[in-house]
């Protein structure tokens, strides 16, 4: 049976290189030798392919053993104790993953409505939806404590799209669920999107089941293979990468208490958001796959030491791998810690489609309308801050990290970035009128750091900006905007619908600093206070 004992799961099929065939995956468990043996990574992966609820055990410190998950066949299940539950990632809580289902009619909610798919910038096609898997985990809901239960992830394929390439995919979209003991019910913390390519195989496979009749920590049987990411009886699926030159689009219904930030493993992120009922948004999300880097770091559990203990406790052990999140609030610290015992070098790369809503924690009133999706924020890097991009002394500032070199040791590792804000939150924070706005964006870190490729687009009511081509260890993205003159009353007026939905042409411009260069962006982009043009 494979082990899961962390909050997120991860699942981790990593590419040989960016060039890798498409069954090729790396698997960085399949180099250990001895059930002693764990491999340290950073995992990012994408969301729960099946419906869970469980107690977990609070996190531990350096010298703290973690305790067991416990698993409940529903609500109803002695397992779940209500009556002690506690509020919080740290403490004994009661937590549920609920997989939404395919939308079985036009009225339905909390459901995938479609995924479409474009290859080599071809228009967007409906994929075929197969089915949803045949699970032992899935969960009924309770009415009473305000629990939608979940469902199994989708299977689809391409077969009805012009110039298919016989490729089959899961979606997921999954809530993160917690039960709140002050009010007595359950309530929704997180949204997360997920694609994921796959060919399927036949053997001896066993679909997930849990047996109430055995003990709560140990009654979940996952699967029967370390290389699936999904099983049924006889027939499995193994990641594969994604096609060159596609680009991914999906539909669902999903609950509209979750607004704010994103942050999503896509290049050239895009987002529509619509009223769909009282309860449920409608929101569409597409953008590109990016391959995400990831270190490996082989070591016997007997020679942890106390830091590295507490990350194996409260990580999780899977496939034995401890795999940190990209996004947990020491990221860095990880890093930093393992940089030097892996060279710095990068093992391996995931290439993923991902998307998760975020508490963000940004105080700044501009950026924290609760009643919308305000910004997305995507990036390939190792590990990235996991909220909104801080607002401070007029910039908005964003950190990312990772290995700098590739598995050769000696090529630079190039990092993405991409920012999403509504047009009116980036002319909130700075008081501009509605005449058009042009943007600085800069890439500092190391000292030999490589000047980043940037852009700026705005349409449709949202401000795209992208920095690709920056290298790692830890650099810092931050982006300024600027307005040429002050608002007239001309100015003041709302846009015409033509304007609002055209793309604005800019140019871009080089200004220096010291060692600092910077790429300013805009229809008539001038350099910063203290930067000279190039």
């Amino acid at each position: 049976m494979r082990k899961f004992s962390t909050f997120f799961l991860f699942v981790l099929f990593m590419s040989s290189a960016v060039t890798a065939r498409a069954s090729e995956v790396f698997d960085p468990g399949s180099s250990v030798t001895s059930p002693d043996e764990y491999v340290f990574i950073v995992g990012w992966s994408n969301p729960f392919t099946h419906s869970t609820l469980s107690v977990q055990p609070p996190a531990v410190s350096e010298i703290g053993v973690r305790g067991d998950w416990l698993y409940c066949t529903s609500t109803k299940d002695p397992a779940c104790d209500f009556a002690s539950a506690k509020w919080g990632q740290d403490q004994r809580g009661i937590i549920g993953m609920s997989v939404l289902p395919y939308c079985a009619t036009s009225a339905s909610e909390n459901c995938i409505e479609n995924l479409e798919i474009s290859y080599q910038g071809k228009a967007y096609a409906p994929a075929k939806h197969l089915r949803m898997l045949n699970s032992g985990l899935v969960q009924q809901p309770d009415p009473s404590l305000s629990y939608l239960g979940g469902a199994s992830t989708s299977i689809w394929d391409d077969s009805g799209i012009e110039g298919s390439l016989g490729r089959s995919y899961q979606t997921n979209v999954v809530y993160s669920v917690n039960y709140d003991p002050e009010l007595k019910k359950f309530s929704i913390n997180n949204i997360a999107f997920g694609i994921t390519p796959f060919r399927e195989v036949t053997g001896s496979y066993r679909a997930p089941s849990i047996d109430p009749n055995k003990p709560a920590n140990s009654r979940v049987e996952w699967g029967t293979d370390r290389k699936t990411i999904w099983e049924e009886n006889g027939r499995a699926g193994i990641a594969t990468d994604f096609p060159a030159d596609a680009r991914y689009r999906i539909t669902a219904r999903v609950t509209n208490q979750i607004t704010g930030w994103y942050k999503a493993r896509l290049q050239d992120p895009q987002v529509s958001i619509n009223k769909f009922s009282a309860l449920n948004n409608r929101v569409t999300i597409e953008g590109k796959p990016v391959s995400v880097p990831s270190f490996a770091y082989k070591k016997s559990k007997r020679d942890f030491t106390p830091l590295e203990n507490k990350w194996w406790q409260n990580n999780g052990q899977s496939n034995n791998t401890t795999p940190a999140g990209a996004d947990q609030q020491d990221i860095f610290e990880y890093l930093d810690y393992f940089r030097p015992l892996v060279k710095d070098t990068v093992a391996g790369f995931n290439s993923l489609w991902t998307v998760n809503s975020t508490n963000w924690g940004n105080d700044n009133k501009c950026l924290m309308d609760t009643s919308r999706v305000v910004g997305i924020v995507s990036t390939n890097a190792m590990g990235f801050n996991g909220n909104s991009p801080k607002y401070e002394s007029g910039t908005l500032n964003y950190q990312v990290g990772g290995m700098h070199y590739l598995p050769d040791g000696k090529s630079l590792v190039e990092g993405t970035y991409d920012l999403l804000l509504r047009s009116d939150a980036a002319r909130c924070l700075y008081g501009f009128s509605n005449a058009p706005i042009q943007a600085s964006i800069s890439v500092t870190g190391d000292q030999n750091q490589r000047t980043a490729v940037t852009s700026m687009v705005e349409k449709d009511g949202w401000i795209k900006l992208s920095a690709y081509g920056f290298n790692f260890s830890s650099p810092n993205i931050s982006v300024k905007f600027s307005q040429e003159s002050m608002p007239s009353k001309e100015a003041t007026k709302a846009p015409s619908a033509a304007a609002t939905n055209s793309v604005l042409t800019k140019r871009t411009i080089s200004c220096t600093k010291g060692k600092v260069i910077r790429k300013v962006v805009g229809p008539n982009p001038k350099c910063p206070a203290g930067f000279k043009k190039r």
